[in-house]
């Protein structure tokens, strides 16, 4: 896991579901069925979108589909924002899956 930004600790939202996630991460290793990780997830890239837009990460350079697709199609997309903002709170790899 990326260490979260500074002002993701500061943000009484940010930190919030920064908590319920790494609090739901737990819960997915005891119990695979649970679906709170995804939740939460969405809930916080779409808070960051909405909120800190301006501190999303740049695009994906390297062969990303879901940057290419959005940049092509529409660039101020909140789904390609929340997409984004993914890689300030997940590893990569999961914060590229669609």
């Amino acid at each position: 896991m990326p260490t979260p930004p500074p002002f993701m600790r500061t943000c009484p939202q940010c930190a919030e579901l920064l908590g319920a996630l790494v609090e739901a991460f737990v819960q997915v290793l005891t119990d695979p069925h649970y679906d709170g990780a995804e939740r939460i997830q969405i809930a916080l890239a779409r808070h960051l979108a909405g909120v800190h837009p301006e501190t999303l990460p740049a695009p994906h350079t390297d062969d990303c589909p879901t940057c290419a697709r959005h940049q092509e199609l529409n660039p101020e997309d909140v789904f390609w924002r929340e997409h984004l903002a993914r890689r300030l709170f997940l590893p990569d790899e999961l914060a590229r899956l669609p």
